[in-house]
């Protein structure tokens, strides 16, 4: 008797699988997810159908024109001491590819320039504000290589921007 269930069972198994697959390889039809079979379509179909078509990813045709910058690190100070560290990284997307060597040229004096941008700036920013906001700090480097690169960097993109409170502040 237990070898008829057993048996049974191994044949209920197999005769599922088999029917399952023959429904995913579109062998048989499915009786649980029925597909329309092409009459006329609605507006609301058709609307849907084209949003879906607009809407459709489309993958990129080449790869961005990226220079790496060395990462930078920002002191915050305030009562003249260093109170935190923000951490930069970040990448400029160069519009196109011979600009790379122009623009990996000038990266000094850039890093430069935000330095020189950011210190004051973090120095009154800290005094009301507890954390880093990323989107500002995008908008900065992105002006700054607007006014060092010109056209050539239309945005700097932002890889991780973080803070390090000094260890005796804690």
């Amino acid at each position: 008797m237990k070898r008829a269930i057993v048996i049974i069972l191994v044949i209920l198994l197999v005769a599922g699988g088999g029917a399952g697959g023959l429904m995913m390889m579109g062998i048989i039809p499915n009786p649980f997810n029925p597909t329309p079979q092409g009459g006329p379509m609605s507006g609301a179909d058709k609307a849907a159908a084209e949003l879906a078509a607009k809407n459709k990813f489309q993958p990129p045709t080449a790869g961005l024109d990226l220079v790496k910058l060395d990462d930078m690190i920002v002191p915050v100070i305030l009562d003249g001491q260093v109170n935190r560290r923000v951490f930069i990284i970040a990448r400029l997307r160069v519009n196109a590819p011979g600009n790379v060597t122009t623009v990996q040229s000038k990266l000094r004096p850039f890093q430069s320039a935000v330095l020189s941008d950011l210190i004051p700036f973090f120095q009154k920013y800290y005094v009301s504000n507890d954390a880093v906001d990323a989107v500002m700090v995008k908008e900065r480097l992105t002006a700054t290589a607007h006014k060092i690169f010109g056209e050539m960097v239309p945005e700097v993109l932002l890889v991780n921007v973080f803070e390090q409170v000094s260890p005796h502040q804690r």
